[in-house]
């Protein structure tokens, strides 16, 4: 590999890392991310779900350019049936931290012979594939048996084992995102919008005309600051002194049933550039805020501006549990200070500051500092 391929390559990975940050805030976005890594091993679709279980008793599902009655088909009958997951229990690789190619579990003129390739695979351009637990359903994780799988359909060659590798740095990041997206909840109680105001994202909740339902703490913050002609008698109109698109024009991509992303410039001194998602809440949604008799909505979420590394540790301290001197240790690292200088800062030895962050590193899942440097950048925080 060329030095410029494997610089377009970590670009790449990069890219691949931030949406799937992103999806943990924000579901919807699963499919965007599922794409890119189905660009990155030449894959022309994808399946994510989980079991239902009293851990999550709802099964998520996310895909990428699949129909939608494929998961309701493979989970009412075809599941049972399936080739891979058969010869990967035999062989004791339905678990965590495997990941395989088909091929390599069920030879292909074998796997043509069988019901499921002729009745169900073939139906939907499923031929080969790679893929891999990524949690098991052990107690002691607290997660839901969940899979993650991406297909290739007929007439092309299989996966090859140097696409399944470039696979592999990235299922930390899965596991880690779904564990976030579970934490937050998605806006399913009072406790997720408290979530949303620690993270500093405004979440606001629109009618199809733009007037505001509900917000969050960090909602009201934001509002408040805006000039008098973004936000006036009840009504949002922009996020900023300019905005694109607009708010009215983000309501009817959002109508359509398409996320829109908002750019705007707040006149603060210095003026400073936001980001913002808008997406519809299906009627009767649980993960939908509780807005009664509120018809149609549309959920704003803002990505409010950060001062510096320790407001950044602050934010992400109940998601993690971390102790007050753990966010002091936090702040520090994400300002770009050695242990060395951060034990100086708060008169610690330097001794109590590296205990300090191989107790952040447990807490998050890292497994060094990089990593969990990693981490918060890529959750956009």
């Amino acid at each position: 590999m060329t030095r410029t391929t494997a610089a377009v390559r970590s670009s790449e990975t990069e890219k691949i890392v931030a949406s799937i940050y992103d999806a943990a805030l924000e579901p919807q976005r699963w499919t965007a991310a599922m794409g890119l890594v189905a660009g990155a091993i030449a894959a022309d679709s994808s399946f994510f779900f989980s079991t239902h279980s009293d851990v999550d008793p709802k099964a998520v599902v996310h895909m990428f350019n699949h129909a939608p009655e494929m998961p309701e088909e493979f989970g009412r009958f075809w599941h049972s049936q399936d080739p891979w997951a058969l010869a990967a229990q035999r062989r004791g690789l339905m678990k965590q931290e495997t990941l395989v190619v088909g091929s390599e579990l069920v030879a292909p003129g074998e796997l043509r012979r069988t019901a499921f390739y002729n009745e169900f695979s073939r139906q939907h351009d499923i031929h080969s594939m790679v893929g891999t637990v990524l949690f098991d359903g052990h107690d002691t994780d607290a997660m839901p048996f969940t899979n993650l799988v991406w297909h290739r359909r007929p007439g092309v060659d299989d996966f090859s084992f140097s696409q399944r590798d470039r696979l592999r740095p990235l299922l930390p990041h899965f596991r880690r995102a779904l564990r976030v997206q579970r934490r937050i909840g998605w806006l399913a109680d009072q406790r997720s919008h408290e979530a949303f105001s620690a993270m500093h994202i405004a979440s606001i909740v629109l009618d199809r005309a733009g007037a505001v339902l509900q917000h969050n703490a960090a909602g009201a913050g934001f509002l408040a600051t805006l000039p008098p002609d973004c936000f006036r008698f009840g009504r949002l109109r922009a996020l900023g002194t300019r905005c694109a698109p607009s708010v009215a024009e983000a309501l009817g991509l959002a109508r359509r049933g398409t996320p829109a992303r908002i750019k705007a410039l707040l006149p603060n001194d210095p003026p400073q550039v936001i980001s913002a998602s808008l997406l519809r809440v299906p009627e009767g949604s649980a993960h939908g805020p509780p807005v009664v008799g509120a018809g149609e909505c549309f959920l704003l979420l803002v990505e409010l501006p950060r001062a510096g590394g320790r407001e950044v540790a602050q934010s992400v301290a109940t998601l993690f549990q971390l102790s007050p001197a753990e966010v002091r240790v936090l702040g520090g690292l994400l300002d770009g200070r050695t242990p060395a200088g951060i034990g100086e800062e708060s008169g610690s030895a330097i001794s109590t500051v590296r205990s300090q962050i191989s107790s952040l590193l447990a807490k998050t899942g890292c497994a060094s500092q990089s990593e969990l440097l990693v981490l918060l950048r890529g959750m956009r925080l």
